[in-house]
């Protein structure tokens, strides 16, 4: 082979290096940025936002005295029931202290409400 060939194909050989590393450069940067766009973005519409602050509102301004009266009567009930079947089934006192600490987380949830 010549001289003036090796010449080429030693440049060539050098082009083609320069844009495969081009190439798996751009691949790279590619990929980034895929991985970078995989969690979508959402905009919350209006009618939610403005949902969102009248919930907030009302929360602040606590649960009414008629409200909280039907959820404790609700409670007393449900307790009075439990009682009452536990008494008729023969059950122990663990079972009435289970029942009396459901009562009692009810109606904790209820006074944080």
């Amino acid at each position: 082979m010549p001289a003036g060939g090796l010449v080429t194909l030693g440049a060539g050989a050098i082009l083609g290096g320069i844009n495969w590393a081009q190439g798996a450069h751009q691949k790279n940067l590619a990929r980034k940025a895929a991985l970078a766009n995989v969690r979508p973005t959402y905009q919350t519409p209006q009618s939610e936002q403005d949902l969102y602050n009248l919930t907030a509102s009302q929360a602040g301004t606590g649960m009414s005295d008629a409200s909280r009266q039907v959820y404790q009567n609700s409670a007393n009930q449900g307790l009075g029931s439990v009682l009452a079947a536990i008494g008729r089934g023969g059950g122990d006192p663990n079972a009435i202290s289970s029942a009396y600490g459901n009562y009692e987380t009810g109606i904790s949830k209820m006074a944080l409400q």
